[in-house]
């Protein structure tokens, strides 16, 4: 079965790509804290990635220039599925290979669908690009009946319950915890993002030794919450983008922010008793936390897991974390490995530990244990870095 896509769709996702691509390049040559922020004591890296930016605007304008000398259309076959990716080259993919079909819901309307794909990830297949509206159903219709010849049924019955439960969620927690630490950030810089966080607000509220030897208990709070500059405030944001979002509809509102919390502060207990540095500071331990969570879940249930929570092979998984962990010690000074390291075993065994049933029955269902956890850790956090503050601003 043959369908017509939207070339007027595809040529203007490609005209947003390409324009925000010569807009970057245009910052990055003409402005000198854009520069600063993002290759800060490397200077020699500023050519590198405007050569490497504008090399990819060309290929866009080449694409786009393109899109209309022939035909594109997303085929069904009785094998294999192929269609047009974002670049408009064609893609094929295996039936056999498709072993879920979730249709994405945003505010009532129906945008695309999310094709979970085994060993490559997931693909999703915007709405939009249908000529039809009608096709897009149609489309759903057909490659969902060949997809469940393909699956084990009580598999399959359990990845169609978890990717409903999916629908009415919302991933509020993730972006409000994002939005306090990036608040913190700018009242440590005063506003300016292109500065080095002062000295004295990391000494103030990081991790140190004064932590145990003073009892200063605050610190195991407020270091969550503080960075050293943009870039080290960036990569923590890059994961919590990545994996917050997946997890936090996963598994629930409440047990992300355990993890996230609980995760960062064994990592800070860990890194203060052994004190392999002079202070820490950052969200490293609840991002690495996170990491934990996920692997154990795939661990243990990906083949309960539908696409849009199995969205990333471990082969990209490990580069995430190589991500992670290489740009902090090429960019960043005195990484500290140990509250990374405690961060990332305590969301495993967190998630280890956790009542989510042999099929995930009660993934989203916390207990009335971690209802109670969750009171305290919100609570504690609160507290450590509001007394945190009050120091800085000389109240207390």
């Amino acid at each position: 079965m043959d369908f017509e896509i939207n070339l007027r769709k595809a040529k203007r996702s490609l005209l947003i790509l390409l324009t925000s691509s010569f807009l970057l390049v245009a910052l990055l040559a003409l402005t000198k804290n854009v520069i600063k922020a993002f290759v800060l004591d490397y200077p020699v890296l500023t050519y590198p990635v405007i050569f490497i930016l504008s090399g990819y605007s060309i290929f866009l304008l080449y694409k786009l220039l393109l899109v209309s000398r022939r035909k594109h259309l997303i085929r069904v076959g009785e094998e294999e599925l192929t269609f047009p990716d974002y670049f408009l080259d064609e893609k094929r993919i295996p039936i056999n290979a498709i072993y879920s079909v979730e249709v994405i819901v945003l505010g009532g309307i129906v945008r695309g669908v999310i094709l979970g794909i085994t060993g490559k990830s997931r693909q999703v297949v915007d709405a939009g690009i249908f000529k039809e509206h009608g096709d897009f159903n149609y489309f759903v219709q057909i490659l969902s009946s060949r997809v469940g010849r393909c699956c084990d049924m009580d598999i399959s019955h359990v990845r169609d319950r978890i990717a409903a439960a999916q629908l009415d969620k919302r991933a509020f927690a993730s972006f409000l915890l994002a939005l306090l630490i990036f608040i913190i950030f700018l009242i440590g810089n005063n506003g300016d993002v292109f500065i080095k966080t002062p000295e004295a607000f990391l000494v103030l509220g990081g991790n140190t030794k004064e932590l145990i030897s003073k009892m200063e208990l605050y610190r195991a709070f407020s270091s969550f919450f503080i960075h050293t500059r943009f870039l080290h405030i960036a990569i923590n944001m890059i994961v919590l983008g990545v994996l917050a979002y997946l997890l936090e509809k996963t598994i629930a509102q409440i047990r992300f922010v355990n993890v996230t919390l609980v995760g960062s502060l064994f990592g800070v207990l860990s890194s203060n008793i052994l004190m392999l540095n002079e202070g820490s500071v950052g969200a490293s331990g609840g991002t690495y936390s996170l990491f934990g969570a996920y692997i154990f879940l795939k661990y243990k249930y990906e083949e309960y897991l539908p696409g849009s929570i199995n969205s990333i092979p471990v082969n990209r998984l490990v580069l995430l974390l190589l991500f992670e962990f290489y740009a902090e010690i090429f960019w960043l000074e005195l990484v500290d490995y140990i509250n990374h390291l405690g961060g990332f075993i305590s969301g495993f065994m967190y998630m280890f530990l956790a009542r989510v049933g042999p099929r995930l029955e009660f993934v989203d269902q916390p207990t009335l244990f971690e209802k109670g956890l969750f009171a305290t850790l919100v609570s504690g956090y609160a507290l450590g870095l509001s007394y945190f503050l009050l120091l800085y601003y000389g109240v207390i």
